[in-house]
């Protein structure tokens, strides 16, 4: 656990459900490779190609001195990695925290990579405290989404932080077990998870098409529309934000 880490896990940093421009001051070198990490992962799915592909072709570019890409940070290469590598069990867990009228695939494109981010970090990297990856992940909702997502996106990341100390358990103990490969299986390039999921997407997206405005999406945080979303009661919702803002945060906020 970095020092960073363990002084945002004392304290906490987003304000839940509050948008409002990022201090990139307050937010150190793992804070920006989880916004890198966003960006590939949606660059990915909205492209319909595997994330660690376009991740492999960026970093190759970042050792061109003429191509001008920035280095990819070390942190955002083992996100976006462990996101593809995860990427049918992190949808399945995201899903089981939303409502059949808000499924994964129906809320935008960005708030679904940045939950698949912070699910990562929740279920399978024990350096992060899941406090911190509740937080980071609210706060990267309050720079990329619209003002609708991190209220949601902060109870989807709070139920999920409840049982990430088993999940983390679960998941070591299947990284333990062996991987027996099917020969008969060898030879060919199948798609993989991620492009599965891009193009399961792109299909979805195409038979139905996002509304023209905003005013559907609007109105999901709306009174007891939250809790349409996440399948939690408003009552609950706002004892989960009170919860990150009562003794988690310092007492001079900003």
């Amino acid at each position: 656990m970095t020092d960073q880490d363990q002084k945002q896990a004392a304290s906490g940093e987003a304000t839940p459900g509050k948008h409002r421009e990022p201090s990139y001051k307050r937010h150190g070198a793992r804070y920006r490779a989880r916004r890198r990490a966003v960006d590939l992962i949606f660059e990915a799915e909205q492209r319909g190609v595997d994330a660690v592909k376009m991740l492999e072709e960026r970093l190759e570019m970042a050792r061109d001195p003429e191509l001008g890409v920035n280095p990819i940070p070390e942190y955002t290469e083992q996100i976006v990695r462990g996101v593809a590598a995860e990427i049918v069990g992190i949808d399945s867990t995201i899903s089981s925290y939303l409502s059949e009228e808000w499924p994964l695939r129906r809320i935008p494109a960005v708030d679904r990579a940045i939950l698949r981010l912070s699910t990562w970090e929740l279920f399978h990297n024990s350096d992060v405290p899941p406090r911190v990856a509740v937080v980071e992940g609210v706060e990267l909702a309050s720079e990329y989404s619209t003002d609708v997502a991190p209220p949601y996106i902060n109870a989807v990341l709070d139920a999920e932080a409840s049982v990430a100390d088993q999940a983390r358990l679960a998941a070591a103990a299947v990284a333990l077990t062996p991987i027996v490969s099917d020969p008969l299986a060898e030879g060919s390039a199948p798609a993989t998870d991620f492009e599965k999921a891009a193009a399961d997407q792109a299909a979805y997206d195409a038979s139905n098409p996002a509304p023209q405005s905003d005013d559907e999406y609007q109105q999901v945080p709306d009174s007891d529309g939250t809790a349409a979303v996440t399948g939690l009661s408003m009552e609950d919702i706002a004892k989960l934000v009170a919860a990150d803002l009562e003794g988690e945060r310092p007492e001079s906020r900003e």
